[in-house]
């Protein structure tokens, strides 16, 4: 299972939060990921992408245990044009995933609130405003932090395959790629012993499901047994399928869809675009999603296509749930949902039936 993560500090203003306790969050996810990977009773391996700050970074590698851990690797990779700073952190030998030698785990890339995909077109946006209990957290800044969480996916796929032979290219396209976000602890309040113990457990239960099986999910309305021919469809799904009868461009991303907003809902439809982007919209819960590599490649292009739109037409900006929402609408075929509400179920009923 590859986990992708990643966080940007300076964006806005939490009381509840600051980055020492998202720090203690993050922390907390990478001991569930890697203790889940590293168990002697399982038989895979978990790996984590994560998009921080240097100096958010620096900080947290102090929370690492150097008996266990070690920086084993530094360099840059080339993506988009430039090049990228990373370090991966890896199992010391002699450890019980290292007793072959250094095995990497954790790969850190480097990067600043001013590398975010959209952060160029910030000035372009002159008529953002929303309507928030909270404006000192829900600003613009905020906003593109939380959009690019595409890019970020697609940008750790791209890491993974740089350096895979044609044929490891090929099978690379196939691999799972699952999206935490850094702070998903505060849904359990991991930094307490029983709350650290149950994220281990469903990211294990989450991992243990995906294990040594390439599963996708069918867009909504592709039905179990069809051959696939022709292109997307809309309408009611089957989930979890055989990948052999579902070819890659049908492939869906799988959300989590909380209670009361259910995908068919006829109170949700139609609605201006302008309604769709001033207030919140809990279609999907972006706490945690997942694709195949190639399916989320696809979907990065679409969905930063769409992104640009926006801000070229309407001169504004959303969420990343309402930007969704929004695709939802004008192209279904990308989406399956999965039940879950803003708990753990967001991680706990991942491989649950669609809904």
């Amino acid at each position: 299972m590859n986990v992708v993560s990643g966080m940007i500090t300076g964006v806005n203003v939490r009381k509840d939060r600051n980055v020492e306790k998202y720090m203690d969050l993050g922390y907390s996810l990478i001991q569930s990921v890697m203790a889940t990977s590293s168990s002697s009773t399982t038989s895979y391996k978990n790996t984590m992408t994560i998009f921080l700050e240097e100096c958010i970074w620096t900080a947290m590698k102090q929370r690492i245990p150097s008996s266990s851990f070690e920086i084993c690797e530094s360099s840059l990779f080339w993506y988009q044009g430039r090049s990228w700073r990373y370090e991966c952190v890896c199992l010391k030998k002699g450890s019980e995933e290292g007793e072959e030698g250094e095995q990497k785990e954790i790969v850190i890339i480097l990067m600043e609130k001013e590398d975010l995909y959209l952060w160029k077109y910030k000035t372009w946006i002159t008529d953002f405003w929303v309507h928030s209990d909270n404006h000192g957290k829900d600003t613009l800044d905020y906003m593109l932090v939380q959009l690019n969480k595409f890019e970020w996916m697609r940008m750790a796929v791209a890491f993974h395959r740089r350096t895979a032979s044609i044929s490891e290219a090929v099978r690379g396209l196939d691999k799972m790629y699952v999206w935490i976000d850094f702070g998903i602890g505060h849904l359990y309040n991991s930094t307490t012993e029983e709350g650290q113990a149950a994220l281990q457990q469903d990211i294990a239960g989450m991992a243990a499901g995906l294990s040594g099986k390439n599963l996708y999910w069918m867009p909504r309305g592709m039905k179990e047994g069809t051959t696939f021919t022709g292109p997307r469809q809309q309408g009611q799904g089957q989930g979890l399928v055989d990948p052999r009868i579902v070819p890659f461009g049908q492939r869906a991303i799988r959300f989590g869809n909380p209670p009361m907003w259910h995908p068919d809902a006829d109170w949700i439809w139609p609605a201006t675009l302008d309604a769709h982007c001033r207030s919140i919209k809990w279609l999907i819960a972006g706490g945690v999603f997942l694709g195949d590599a190639a399916t989320l490649e696809a979907f990065a292009g679409i969905f930063y296509e769409r992104a640009l739109r926006l801000i070229v037409e309407q001169k504004t900006m959303t969420w990343e749930v309402n930007l969704l929402m929004i695709l939802y609408g004008e192209c279904p075929e990308w989406f399956d949902f999965y039940p879950c509400n803003h708990d753990p179920t967001i991680l706990r009923n991942v491989l649950m039936p669609s809904v």
